[in-house]
């Protein structure tokens, strides 16, 4: 995730990345909608920059219990909006600085707009402005995010055991989705969410769908939690979790993701580049979506994958304000899966065959 160059000066004090899209329920001891201010997340001293750290001795546990392969029946699309703010960095100091703009922002809301607080887990704290929210709506996109943080943790261990802070605007109208976000840019015409992350802030189009609205939603707190977890990352790994997780299906306490086989159809772009933050401003932005997506389901794909992918989130940690390179990535990907290119492309292949 990373297309780096200045905007005027609003977008140069944020960091804002798109996107879009699902769905569950959390047990009602565990809500507490209230109607009261933000409570300030702890501040926590960012790692000490070093050298590559080593593969974790602790092998990488998912939350995720199965990944189903399904007929594709309907089109996926990708959003073609982003924005990313190289001067903006992922870390709770410099995220305090922005919090009176924040709090313009919030009390610059229509009237009609209420505020929602949940205290989602012991780590996690969620605020949502909306006008209405559907029984549904809330109790799907608590025990979601919740869910969401708990593979965080389930991954990345106590790293991931901090105090956060989401917030969710909620826009009941495309109109209002529009003229909430116009105070950032005017080029957001095209998009169904966004996150800025200097802000920790999401706007979401609710795009007259409960379900709609809840893909979005995952698809930016995926943003936020990385944001706040790991720091500045790559756009294909931001994007492609992000729109990997937006899948998430939380059935009896169980999580799974579903997708279909007839999206990977379609040939992703060479892994260097997607893996290059720098073409995503002249490549096609749909493609490149879908290829960051197809990458994270395959690193999904087993233990060894995954594990692989976990030591890359543990590396990007190590500097939460620099995200990796192409070939830094690739660096790292090769020394821990020296396959995983070739793989990645068999992997393809065969659910063309299947």
């Amino acid at each position: 995730m990373a297309n780096k160059k200045n905007k005027n000066w609003i977008n140069y004090f944020l960091l804002a990345v798109v996107t879009f899209l699902i769905m569950k329920s959390v047990p009602d001891n565990e809500i507490q909608s209230l109607q009261k201010a933000v409570k300030e997340p702890t501040k926590v001293k960012p790692p000490t920059p070093k050298n590559i750290i080593p593969k974790p001795s602790k092998k990488a546990k998912s939350q995720i219990n199965n990944v189903k392969y399904e007929t594709y029946a309907v089109e996926h699309v990708y959003p073609g909006q982003d924005y990313f703010d190289d001067n903006t960095c992922n870390t709770d100091e410099k995220r305090a600085s922005y919090k009176p703009l924040l709090k313009e922002t919030i009390n610059s809301l229509n009237q009609q707009y209420q505020h929602f607080y949940y205290k989602v887990s012991d780590y996690l704290e969620l605020n949502v402005y909306a006008v209405q929210m559907t029984t549904y709506f809330e109790k799907e996109l608590i025990e979601r995010i919740k869910f969401l943080h708990q593979e965080y943790i389930g991954l990345l261990g106590k790293s991931a055991k901090r105090e956060i802070n989401v917030n969710l605007i909620i826009s009941l109208e495309r109109s209002d989705y529009l003229n909430d976000t116009a105070f950032f840019s005017s080029n957001l015409d095209t998009t169904i969410g966004v996150y800025f992350g200097g802000l920790n802030l999401a706007f979401v189009d609710y795009q007259q769908s409960d379900d709609k609205a809840l893909k979005t939603a995952i698809h930016e707190t995926s943003h936020a939690l990385s944001a706040h977890i790991i720091g500045r990352t790559p756009r294909m790994f931001s994007e492609g979790m992000a729109e990997f997780y937006e899948d998430m299906i939380v059935k009896e306490g169980k999580v799974e993701i579903v997708f279909y086989k007839k999206q990977l159809k379609k040939e992703p772009y060479p892994i260097m580049q997607f893996f290059d933050s720098q073409q995503w401003s002249s490549l096609n932005v749909q493609h490149l979506y879908y290829s960051s997506w197809a990458w994270i389901a395959f690193m999904y794909g087993d233990n060894k994958r995954l594990e692989s992918l976990v030591s890359f989130m543990k590396n990007e940690q190590i500097n939460p304000c620099s995200a990796f390179s192409a070939g830094e990535s690739y660096k790292i990907f090769q020394e821990e899966y020296s396959n995983f290119e070739t793989d990645f492309y068999h992997w393809q292949k065969s659910m063309n065959n299947d």
